[in-house]
């Protein structure tokens, strides 16, 4: 599901992008983010993807293969549309950890 996403003249791998309801999902492993650079680069797209109007989330590798219902679960509430107070669809909003 890699998507390539332009933002601010820089292209993005997302390991997991919706488009239109606005969502990027990042399938962090241990492997990946050995470096400050490499954890650098990551928060930098995160906060950026933010700016822009995404939703951007980490799941790690653990959470992925031994929490694998929880995440589903998460990610359909994520992505569900939720009615407004207009009548027309909106995301539903994440909870502040």
């Amino acid at each position: 599901m890699n998507a390539h996403v332009s933002l601010r003249g820089r292209f993005y791998e997302i390991d997991c992008f919706w488009e239109e309801q606005r969502v990027a999902i990042e399938l962090d492993g241990g492997a990946a983010h050995k470096t400050i650079e490499a954890f650098e680069d990551d928060r930098e797209r995160d906060r950026i993807l933010s700016a822009e109007g995404f939703t951007a989330n980490r799941i790690t590798w653990h959470q992925l293969h031994d929490k694998a219902q929880e995440v589903a679960d998460d990610l359909r509430k994520i992505l569900t549309p939720y009615p407004s107070s207009n009548g027309s669809g909106a995301l539903r909003p994440l909870s502040p950890r």
